[in-house]
Formats: C-alpha cells, structure tokens, sequence
C-alpha cells in the first residue's frame, strides 16, 4: 500500500481552513520564534496513492512511504459460543417464555408471586418477575426462575 504523507493544517489540495482568531503566517512565524504558537499543531495526513491521485497532484511515487500488513484471524474465546443474551420474559406467557428458553437452550424453574415452588402452572399465566434480571449474560444449560403472577 503506498500512502503520501503530508504535513500542515489542511489536507493536500484542500482548503487550509481560516478562522477570525487564527493568526495571520507573520504573526504565527513571530509568535513561534518566541514560543508562543497558540496552539497551532500541524497534523500529519496520510492519502492512498492510486493513478487518479498521481494524476491530479502530479505526484511522484519515489517519496512514498510502504506499509505493510498482514491480517491475521483470531478465535473467539473459549466457550463464547455457549454464552446467550438473556431475554426480559416479564409480561410474556408461559408457553412463550418456555418457547424462547428452549431456543436458547435454558431451563426454567417456577415459582408462585409467594416464593412457593410449582411443579405444574397454568400455560397462559403472565410471567411477572425473573430470574436472572433480561439483558444479562447467560450460559447455555442455566436455569431461570421465573414467577408467574
């Protein structure tokens, strides 16, 4: 990859850009002779060479810099596949919320609006609380406890 490199406050070819406080290149000169340079920073600009730059900026490959690069995959951490995005089932059914942690691969546990475990509920009861909280990072295989209103 061939990339000009160009230092100041624009980019090559473009506008410098002017402001009312910016110092005039006399002022700038005077005051960086004394240390003063107002926070004028030159930037250095890095552009593609291709045919349409050289071509319009009549520029010359021979002062070019060479970056090279390679591109190397890297694996997802071990057991990222196992982890799921846990679902606000609050509101939802039962059936719906059985059908949304089977996709995921999470088991559920019920509950009464007491605490009291069930064994057997209802498929259309409303679920009102869960546990863990929807939006945190859960396991495949983990259990939910859900309370059914």
């Amino acid at each position: 990859m061939r990339v000009s490199l160009h230092l100041g406050r624009s980019i090559q070819g473009g506008a410098t850009p002017t402001s009312a406080t910016a110092p005039q290149p006399a002022v700038a000169t005077q005051l960086s002779r004394i240390g003063r340079n107002l926070g004028i920073r030159p930037r250095l600009y890095a552009t593609p060479v291709d045919a349409g730059y050289a071509n319009r900026y009549g520029y010359q490959a021979n002062i070019s810099a060479k970056l090279t690069f390679k591109i190397i995959p890297v694996p997802a951490p071990e057991g990222a596949d196992e982890l799921r995005k846990m679902p606000n089932l609050v509101g939802h059914s039962l059936i719906e919320s059985r059908t949304i942690a089977d996709s995921l691969g999470l088991e559920i546990r019920l509950q009464d609006s007491q605490g009291d475990p069930l064994d057997t509920a209802d498929e259309a009861s409303l679920v009102t609380a869960q546990q863990p909280a929807g939006e945190q990072i859960v396991r495949l295989g983990d259990e939910i406890l859900l309370t059914l209103g």
